[in-house]
């Protein structure tokens, strides 16, 4: 049997922590794993600017804005990348053009309110008014694009998430930012998913390919757009998908292979790390959304028979026991950035629910997001044998050590501090750390109101508060 705090332990013990230019993710891994402080992130995004990587130097921004955590270097570096990122049309140029799939470029537009920085430069209405151009061209999702009239779609496309999940989050991402017809434009995008995408059983590839892939976060999206859309047309699909996919046999589902999520479910039988991992936070998600069946099949694959992590560690072919490292796929060599995200996945793994469940966040900033749902309230500490999860009231289970689940209650909801003992078979004590942010977006939030009338200017006020949360005031129609 697997102790999942040993091969966290020995996996992170690996790992080499020093600031690259092109993994600005194993930052957050150092932060939330305990390894290196907050500030880190100032060595990282020093190191992306210095070698003139803006993308990557963007994404250590919102990450470290998501873990809470801003300093005069972060600034300073921002300001740099507002300078220097090049654009396309009012786009922001990603590689040589504008990806979907890294919405937290998005943010530049933000930060660039925020600090009265290059306002003649970072147009939100001219990017918003350029990318629904294209789209209104095209009258389906994209992969890439350029204005005024370029765009690319993969040639059987578009598929169900690297399209039209990605295109859908865009516009939700500019809808919160504060242009209110954005909303309407993230409506249509499900619909065409609808339309062209959904086979009665499942949310199907690609318009032109048929059976189930691997991007289960789609659903981690669709969740953002229920948010705002109280009567969302058949959001049921999504649980209907969940079950055909990932948990009607257990790991006997289609989308599994060797207690890892496959690439495609009649077609490769790749095992896919980030996929795996995505997938187990899209079930803690929308666990409080799921029927008895789907909620007792999903606790049954963390803890009965061959659970998760013993499947993981020992079948999967994503973790080598030579170099206690993880791989990106089955087959080939463990590295760092990977390491990380599989001691992630195991954390997800060693926590069951059961009355209570994790209150995970429900966004997404990239391709694959890896670690950014995990946000500020989520850390796990080896050496103090300590962690910190959200969570709602009621009882969960802890399996990190050798012995059976830990069962803790939660009185109230909120942000816990969990300390084990030393073989973290038990548990010394719980403590109530801080209320969860109403900022966020959780599968059981309260539904936003509908968007008002485009008839006032939104003021974008806090935005450092805001992390691109919308919270509505209303009749001030502000953000807050």
């Amino acid at each position: 049997m697997v102790v999942i705090s040993t091969v966290i332990n020995d996996s992170l013990n690996v790992m080499n922590w020093d600031a690259e230019n092109n993994v600005p993710l194993k930052a957050r891994y150092g932060v939330l794993f305990k390894k290196v402080p907050s500030s880190f992130y100032n060595d990282w995004i020093t190191a992306c600017v210095n070698a003139n990587n803006y993308l990557h130097g963007t994404e250590t921004a919102r990450i470290a804005e998501i873990d809470n955590y801003s300093s005069s270097t972060i600034t300073d570096k921002t300001k740099t990348i507002l300078d220097n990122n090049p654009l396309t049309g009012y786009l922001p140029v990603t590689y040589q053009n504008f990806r979907c799939s890294d919405r937290f470029m998005l943010s530049l537009f933000r930060y660039a309110t925020k600090l009265n920085y290059r306002l003649d430069k970072w147009k939100l209405t001219d990017a918003y008014n350029d990318f629904k151009g294209i789209y209104n061209i095209a009258q389906k999702p994209f992969l890439t694009c350029s204005p005024p009239s370029t765009y690319y779609c993969i040639g059987y496309g578009p598929r169900w998430y690297d399209e039209s999940a990605e295109t859908l989050d865009i516009f939700l991402k500019f809808y919160e930012q504060g242009v209110t017809e954005a909303y309407t434009y993230a409506q249509t995008v499900w619909q065409y998913i609808l339309t062209n995408l959904w086979d009665g059983y499942y949310f199907k590839y690609a318009l032109n390919w048929n059976g189930m892939e691997c991007e289960v976060q789609f659903h981690s999206i669709a969740l953002r757009l229920r948010h705002y859309w109280a009567q969302m047309t058949n959001f049921n699909f999504c649980l209907t998908d969940i079950w055909n996919r990932l948990l009607i046999s257990k790991f006997g589902s289609p989308q599994w292979y060797l207690y890892g999520i496959r690439h495609h479910a009649t077609g490769d039988a790749t095992r896919r790390l980030w996929n795996t991992f995505c997938a187990f936070v899209v079930l803690h998600q929308y666990y409080p959304l799921m029927d008895g069946q789907s909620k007792g099949n999903f606790v049954s694959m963390l803890k009965d028979s061959t659970r998760a992590c013993d499947g993981l560690i020992n079948s999967s072919g994503l973790y080598h026991s030579d170099t206690k490292k993880f791989s990106e796929y089955n087959g080939q060599s463990g590295n760092d950035m990977n390491t990380g995200l599989g001691c992630g996945l195991l954390f997800l793994q060693g926590i069951i629910p059961d009355t209570g469940y994790l209150m995970i966040p429900v966004f997404e900033e990239r391709y694959e997001d890896g670690t950014c749902p995990l946000n500020k309230y989520f850390w796990y500490d080896p050496t103090n044998k300590k962690i910190q999860i959200p969570v709602k009231s009621g009882t969960l289970k802890f399996q990190f050590g050798s012995s059976s689940p830990v069962s803790v209650e939660f009185p109230n909801d909120g942000v816990y501090e969990v300390n084990f003992t030393s073989d973290w078979n038990s548990v010394i004590n719980v403590t109530h750390i801080a209320n969860l942010d109403t900022d966020l977006i959780y599968a059981v939030s309260p539904i936003a109101p509908p968007p008002p009338p485009p008839i006032y200017e939104k003021k974008c006020v806090d935005l450092g508060k805001a992390w691109g949360f919308r919270r509505w005031s209303v009749p001030q129609n502000v953000w807050k």
